[in-house]
């Protein structure tokens, strides 16, 4: 069963909601994204010297980040009850594939650090 029934606009009410599955006919693939529409994600985020993009949201067997100008990041997955699931370090930051098939269904965040262990991003994502 879905979380919500009804029409998107009536129900999307802020963040809790990023990530439900749509009430749309296509719940597998489909999610609400920051704009309170159905579709899949792609999240981008500008970071000092570069960008990062992380994607598909939701993610059924990898999960993409494409990351420019910025070296020697670390990545952590976090589920939705805080505890660390995976974890790892990017060597091609043009496109790197992060393997999610062992991951349970639900809700994940990604945390990526740089070489000093700041946190550079948090993205929500939606593992079915």
């Amino acid at each position: 069963m879905l979380p919500w029934e009804g029409v998107i606009d009536n129900v999307c009410s802020g963040e809790d909601q990023i990530g439900a599955p749509c009430n749309n006919g296509n719940p597998d693939l489909d999610i609400i994204n920051e704009n309170c529409k159905c579709g899949n994600l792609v999240s981008t985020f500008d970071i000092e010297g570069g960008q990062v993009q992380v994607y598909p949201n939701p993610v059924i067997d990898n999960l993409s980040l494409e990351i420019s100008d910025v070296e020697d990041v670390s990545w952590t997955i976090i589920n939705s009850s805080g505890q660390l699931v995976d974890r790892g370090v990017i060597t091609d930051q043009k496109n790197y594939q992060i393997d999610c098939h062992a991951l349970m269904p639900g809700l994940y965040n990604i945390l990526l650090y740089d070489k000093q262990g700041e946190r550079l991003v948090t993205s929500k994502f939606n593992k079915l």
